[in-house]
């Protein structure tokens, strides 16, 4: 069976990370989904200070599998992959299925067996792959390839199914089931096929992320909407570095994550407060003393996560001006075009650390943060005022 390659956009507006650019690519489809992201949906920004985890990102409420679940317009839903296992003879014949529905579907794999990507055929590692059709019998997919570029790419049959079993290589290794009730590694993602197979089809991993399959597709009819007072709450929130989580304690416990399989001794993150907001400038300074001290990988994410920040927030204030919530004479989302250069410019600054593999906080750094949180602040201070008296009293 094969399917015509549903609709894809390769450039989304967000692709700092796959969860987010596998969304926008979906959504960049459609020519009404902005007012939704635009409505304080990607306006908040977390610090986790967990090192086990991703140090910046978009707040998202739902936490980290839940992105698309905000979206109201689309049709989503998480299945655990062991039901492919038990339902379908392979997972080619579970994609024949749902592509054939319209669904996307988005789940991790080896990527060992990804042509096109860095760890093909050097390394097993554990990363997810979004697949929207079939082309002349291979699937199409998309995603990260060796250069770090966004890009489509086809990937056949028989390397997907091995992908998606994490299948071991008779001739290195062989996958040696953990007996019950003996201790499990933490898994970052990378190693053997062993380690992979261990976490992914383990009992206590079954709630995790990895062990689950992203299925969406677009619902017809359904027009969204801009929600003016909810985008100007999160940017308040985003302004005085509250803690946007505290409006969704009734839904989200585990902030922008999801909690680990059980390992031995369990993790304390209690120890962990993510950080909201303006503060995030703060701890991006301590974070890069950490990585200079080998305490944190060093990683440019954080700072282009940082930058794809500023591009939404001004795509959203030109939105605001478009509906004339901002007066467009006060050029305020013009204003705004100067914080988007200074962080373009600090990701640059920051390029060049990584190529000499030089991390830390120079007083160049020190001096380009708190020149772009500042410059920042008072843009956004000005935002609010001008808009709380056109859209009234906020709750």
């Amino acid at each position: 069976m094969t399917s015509p390659p549903l609709p894809i956009c390769p450039g989304p507006l967000i692709r700092g990370y796959l969860r987010h650019a596998y969304l926008f690519s979906i959504l960049g489809t459609r020519d009404d989904y902005m007012p939704w992201a635009l409505s304080g949906n990607y306006t908040q920004l977390v610090f986790d200070p967990d090192p086990s985890w991703m140090p910046l990102d978009f707040y998202a409420p739902l936490g980290y599998t839940g992105t698309a679940f905000a979206c109201p317009f689309l049709d989503r839903q998480w299945i655990d992959r062991n039901l492919v296992n038990r339902c379908f003879i392979t997972a080619s014949a579970f994609l024949d299925d749902y592509l054939a529905q319209g669904y996307y579907a988005a789940f991790a794999i080896d990527e060992f067996y990804v042509p096109g990507r860095a760890a093909y055929q050097r390394t097993h590692f554990m990363h997810r792959v979004l697949v929207y059709g079939t082309t002349s019998g291979c699937f199409n997919i998309i995603g990260y390839d060796a250069a770090g570029n966004y890009a489509p790419s086809l990937m056949d049959r028989d390397q997907l199914d091995r992908a998606f079993r994490f299948d071991a290589d008779p001739e290195s290794e062989a996958y040696e089931p953990v007996p019950p009730g003996s201790s499990r590694p933490l898994f970052t993602g990378s190693g053997s096929v062993t380690a992979l197979k261990q976490y992914v089809f383990s009992e206590a991993a079954t709630s995790a992320e990895p062990n689950r399959i992203w299925l969406v597709r677009h619902l017809p009819g359904q027009e969204p909407s801009f929600d003016l007072k909810g985008s100007l709450q999160m940017l308040a929130d985003y302004v005085s570095s509250t803690d946007s989580s505290r409006r969704f304690r009734m839904v989200a416990t585990y902030p922008n994550k999801v909690p680990p399989p059980q390992s031995d001794p369990p993790l304390d993150r209690s120890a962990y407060h993510p950080v909201f907001g303006m503060r995030i400038y703060d701890e991006l300074i301590d974070w890069l003393d950490q990585a200079a001290a080998g305490q944190r990988p060093f990683s440019l994410i954080p700072f282009h996560i940082l930058l794809e920040h500023k591009q939404v927030m001004h795509r959203g204030l030109q939105f605001m001006e478009c509906c004339n919530v901002l007066r467009p004479e006060r050029a305020l989302a013009g204003g705004y075009q100067a914080v988007v250069d200074a962080a373009a410019a600090l990701k640059l600054i920051m390029l060049r650390q990584v190529t000499r593999r030089q991390p830390g906080s120079s007083p160049t750094v020190r001096a380009a943060l708190g020149a772009l949180r500042d410059l920042e602040t008072r843009t956004l201070s000005a935002v609010l005022e001008a808009a709380d008296s056109a859209a009234g009293h906020l709750a």
